[in-house]
C-alpha cells in the first residue's frame, strides 16, 4: 500500500511538469535490517515510469553471522556465511562473526573489508583460519582453537584501542614457522590469557601495545615465536599458576614496558628474555627468568617486593646501567653447583644491587661491575664469581660465605676483584680465590667463623680481618695464598694458620683469645704492632718472628707473649724471635706474682727497646721478675726504660728484672 501511494504521487507530479525529470529518494523503512534505495524514472517521451531497487551493505542491527564455508574458504563470499535469519550476509564492522564446531578452515582474503566488532572462536571450532590479510576486531574471544597465518603473511588481527582479546585455549599458529606478527594490540586494548589450560604460540609474534593479563595455564612459544611487549606495555601475571615457556630461539621483549607479577605462584619466563629500559616488578613469590641463555637486561629495574624473588636461572646478561631493587631476593641460578647458571656484567656496564638480599647459586661473571647496596649478599657453596669485573660489599652491608649441601662446598673465584666496605662472614666452605683478588677495604670487616681453607689468590686486608668462630682445628690461608697485612688482624678462637710467611706491613694484630700460626716468617714492620687485649694471650707459632714494629704483651700486666716451635713432621723446629734495633717491647708489672712474660722456644735475638712499667703496688722487699725465657738468648736490648729501683740481668736463656725498694 505504501508503494502505490507513493507511485501516485510521482505520476501526479510528473504530468505537471514540461520537462524529462529523474528522482531518486530513501523511503524510510527496513527491508530484512537492509535499506532499500528506490530509484524512480520519469521520462518527457513517456508515460511510463520504472522502479529499481539495489541493496545497500548498511545495517542498523547488530547481527550474529556464523561461517559455513558452504561453496568455499573465502571470507569475503556471502554464501559463506548466514546469520540469524538464515540469510548469507558478510559480516562488517559492526556484525559478531562466529566460527562453531561446523566451522572449516577458512581465509580472510584481500577482498574481505577487515574490520568485525566481535570475533568469537568457539569451544569446539578446531578448524583454524589462514590470514592473508590485516583484521581489526574490537573483541575476541578464543575459546579452543586458534588463528593459522598463512605464508606469506599479509596482515595480523589487530586489538584497537578499548578492544579486548580472551584466549581461552589452543594454538595461535603462523603457518610454516613465520616470524610475523599475529596479534598486535593497540595501546588501551587487552588480551586476556585464561583458564588452567596450555597456550600455544608458534612461529609468529604478538606484539603488545596495550595490555596482556596472564590469568592461568601455559603460554607455549615454539618454533621462533615471540611476545613483543612495546613502549607503555604491561605484561601482567595474575594468575594462580602462570609460565611462559619456550627454547632459546623464543623470545619474550620488553622496550620501555612493564611488567607486574601480583599471582601467588611460581612464574616462569622460559623462553629467552629481552628487556631494555623497562620495569620488572614482583609483588609475590617468586618469578623464574631466562631458561635461555641469551636473556639481555639493558638499562632496565628489577623491582621485588618482601616474600618475594627474582631468579635469574639459566643465564641473564647485562648491559648498561642496570638496578635490582626492593625488599626481596635475587637469585642468581637456583640449582646448588650448576655454574651454567649465570649473570654476566658487560665491559663498562653496572648492575646496583639495593634489593634486600642477593644470592649467588651459579655464576656472576663478566666485565663489569656490581655494586651490592642492600642488606645480604650470600655466597653458596658450589658457585662462582669469575672474570675481569668488581664486586663492591658496600659499607654497612652484609656479604655471607655460606654452604647450603654437603655436595656443594667450596667457593670459587676467577679474575674477579672483590672489594669488601662492609661485613662479610665466613661461616662454612673453602674459598679458592684461584687468579681473583679478595679485598678487604677500610672500612670492611671479615669475620671467619669456620675452619675452612682460604686457597690461592690475592687477599689485601686493610680493614679487620677476624676469627672469632670454631675453636676446634684451624682456620688455613694456603701457601697459594698471597696475604697481604695493613689493616687489624684479631684472633679470638681457635687457631689461625698462614701457610707461608706474614708480613704486617702496617696496622695491628690482637689477640683475644685465639691463636697465629705462620709456617715461615712473621714480619711486624716498623709502625705497626701486636697486642693482647683484655686476658688475651699472644700465642704465635713460627719458624721466625721479626719485630721492627711495637709488641705490647698486655695493658693488663698478667699475660705471656709466647713464639713457639712448630712441628715439621720429625720434631719441633723454629720458635726464634728477633727484636730489630727499631723494634720495642712492653712488658707490665702488676704485682709480685702478675707480670708479663715472654716464652720463646727457640732462639732470642734481642735489640731495640724494652719498655717495662708498674702499674699496680709493689711490697717493700727485693724481687726478680724472669721478663722472658729462650731456649738461646742472644745480644741484649739496646734501650730501655725501667721503673725506678729496677735493674736488668742477663742470662744464657733469660732476662730479668731485678727490684731494690
Amino acid at each position: 500500500m505504501f508503494l502505490r501511494s507513493v507511485f501516485r504521487n510521482v505520476v501526479s507530479w510528473w504530468r505537471s511538469t514540461a520537462r524529462p525529470t529523474i528522482l531518486s529518494f530513501r523511503p524510510g523503512f527496513e527491508c530484512l535490517s537492509t535499506t532499500c534505495l528506490r530509484e524512480i524514472a520519469l521520462s518527457s517521451s513517456s508515460s511510463t515510469f520504472r522502479l529499481s531497487c539495489e541493496i545497500l551493505e548498511e545495517r542498523s542491527l547488530l547481527a550474529n553471522i556464523i561461517f559455513t564455508g558452504a561453496v568455499s574458504q573465502l571470507w569475503s563470499n556471502q554464501d559463506n556465511w548466514q546469520n540469524e535469519n538464515m540469510q548469507h550476509v558478510v559480516p562488517g564492522p559492526n556484525d559478531t562473526a562466529i566460527f562453531n564446531a561446523m566451522s572449516p578452515l577458512s581465509v580472510a582474503d584481500i577482498a574481505f573489508a577487515g574490520t568485525i566488532l566481535n570475533l568469537r572462536m568457539e569451544a569446539a571450532f578446531a578448524a583454524g583460519m589462514h590470514l592473508e590479510r590485516t583484521l581489526t576486531v574490537t573483541n575476541l574471544v578464543d575459546q579452543n582453537a586458534g588463528i593459522l597465518g598463512a605464508l606469506p603473511l599479509y596482515g595480523s588481527l589487530i586489538l584497537p584501542a578499548g578492544g579486548t582479546y580472551d584466549w581461552k585455549a589452543g594454538s595461535i599458529v603462523s603457518a610454516g614457522g613465520g616470524g610475523g606478527t599475529i596479534v598486535s594490540l593497540a595501546a588501551n586494548s587487552t588480551m586476556n590469557i585464561e583458564t588452567n589450560v596450555n597456550h600455544d604460540l608458534i612461529g609468529g609474534a604478538i606484539t603488545n601495545s596495550g595490555t596482556i593479563r596472564f590469568k592461568g595455564g601455559n603460554l607455549s612459544l615454539d618454533q621462533g615465536a615471540s611476545v613483543d611487549n612495546r613502549s607503555g606495555s604491561v605484561f601482567s601475571f595474575e594468575g594462580t599458576a602462570v609460565d611462559i615457556n619456550g627454547g632459546s630461539a623464543e623470545n619474550f621483549y620488553m622496550t620501555q614496558a612493564t611488567l607486574n607479577k601480583t599471582n601467588n605462584a611460581f612464574s616462569t619466563i622460559g623462553p629467552s628474555f629481552r628487556s631494555f629500559n623497562s620495569s620488572i616488578n614482583v609483588h609475590a613469590w617468586n618469578l623464574y627468568l631466562g631458561y635461555g641463555s641469551n636473556s639481555v637486561a639493558e638499562w632496565s629495574t628489577f623491582n621485588v617486593t618482601a616474600a618475594s624473588a627474582i631468579l635469574a636461572t639459566a643465564g641473564l646478561s647485562f648491559h648498561g646501567n642496570n638496578t635490582v631493587a626492593g625488599s626481596g631476593t635475587w637469585q642468581i641460578g637456583w640449582n646448588l653447583g650448576m655454574t651454567t647458571l649465570f649473570a654476566d656484567i658487560g665491559q663498562d656496564d653496572v648492575v646496583t644491587a639495593s634489593v634486600h638480599t642477593v644470592e649467588l647459586y651459579g655464576t656472576l661473571k663478566g666485565a663489569g661491575v656490581l655494586n651490592f647496596e642492600g642488606s645480604f649478599f650470600r655466597w653458596i657453596g658450589g658457585s662462582v664469581m669469575e672474570g675481569s669485573g668488581t664486586t663492591n660489599i658496600l659499607p654497612g652491608r652484609e656479604f655471607a660465605i655460606v654452604v647450603f649441601s654437603p655436595e656443594h662446598t667450596s667457593h670459587f673465584a676467577e679474575d674477579r676483584t672483590i672489594n669488601n666496605e662492609g661485613i662479610t662472614t665466613w661461616f662454612a666452605g673453602p674459598i679458592a680465590l684461584t687468579t681473583a683478588t679478595f679485598n678487604n677495604l677500610s672500612s670492611g670487616v671479615f669475620d671467619v667463623k669456620c675452619d675452612e681453607l682460604l686457597l690461592s689468590g690475592a687477599f689485601n686486608n686493610y680493614g679487620v680481618f677476624k676469627k672469632t668462630g670454631s675453636a676446634g682445628a684451624m682456620t688455613r690461608i694456603s701457601w697459594t695464598t698471597w696475604f697481604s697485612q695493613y689493616g687489624t688482624l684479631e684472633f679470638y678462637e681457635g687457631t689461625t694458620r698462614f701457610e707461608r710467611s706474614l708480613t704486617q706491613t702496617s696496622g695491628q694484630s690482637r689477640f683475644l683469645g685465639g691463636n697465629l700460626l705462620v709456617l715461615g716468617t712473621f714480619t711486624i714492620q716498623m709502625g705497626s704492632s701486636v697486642s693482647a687485649a683484655g686476658l688475651g694471650q699472644i700465642w704465635i707459632s713460627a719458624f721466625h718472628v721479626v719485630n721492627s714494629g711495637t709488641i705490647t704483651v698486655s695493658t693488663l700486666g698478667n699475660n705471656t707473649f709466647t713464639v713457639a716451635k712448630i712441628f715439621d713432621g720429625e720434631e719441633y723446629v723454629g720458635g726464634r724471635y728477633t727484636q730489630s734495633s727499631t723494634g720495642l717491647l712492653y712488658l707490665k708489672i702488676a704485682s709480685a706474682l702478675l707480670y708479663d712474660r715472654v716464652v720463646i722456644e727457640g732462639d732470642a735475638n734481642l735489640g731495640g727497646t724494652l719498655n717495662l712499667s708498674v702499674i699496680g703496688e709493689l711490697p717493700l722487699q727485693a724481687l726478680v721478675f724472669n721478663l722472658l725465657t729462650a731456649g738461646t738468648r742472644n745480644n741484649q736490648f739496646e734501650y730501655w726504660n725501667l721503673p725506678p729501683q729496677f735493674t736488668l740481668t742477663y742470662g744464657p736463656t733469660s732476662v730479668n728484672a731485678t727490684y731494690n725498694p
